[in-house]
């Protein structure tokens, strides 16, 4: 009963993190941020959630931590993986992640056939990243 209750508690904090009211998604985020540590019914989708919030805020410094302690987790999953490329991705984590799995190359492939246009766009939307150069 008390998994259902802390999932029931997820729900309605996850939809908090999403507040327009600073003060509302702030508390959400520390509560959620609690629960990740000393609630293990629901610490996967703690650091889910936590993850993805930081992302949809641009903060690519707390999803890149988030993210971390989510894929150290045993029971992850495939999406966990994407969650975790997504908040590393043009970092040195996601290059050593590409490389230890043979994908460099594919991916250095992959962004030869993206257009002028593309990267432009998402390289300005890149911010304060430090973009990583994959090998040709």
């Amino acid at each position: 009963m008390l998994a259902c209750s802390a999932s029931v508690a997820m729900r309605t904090l996850v939809r908090r993190l999403t507040s327009t009211d600073v003060n509302v998604a702030n508390a959400a985020r520390a509560t959620v941020a609690g629960l990740a540590q000393d609630a293990p019914a629901v610490r996967l989708e703690a650091l889910r959630a936590l993850t993805a919030d930081a992302l949809s805020r641009d903060d690519r410094t707390e999803g890149a931590r988030w993210a971390t302690q989510l894929k150290s987790e045993k029971e992850t999953s495939f999406s966990d993986a994407l969650l975790y490329f997504q908040a590393v991705q043009g970092t040195e984590a996601a290059a050593r992640a590409l490389n230890r799995h043979g994908l460099a190359q594919v991916a250095a492939q992959w962004r030869s056939s993206l257009s002028p246009k593309f990267l432009e766009t998402h390289a300005r939307s890149a911010g304060r990243r430090r973009i990583v150069q994959l090998p040709a």
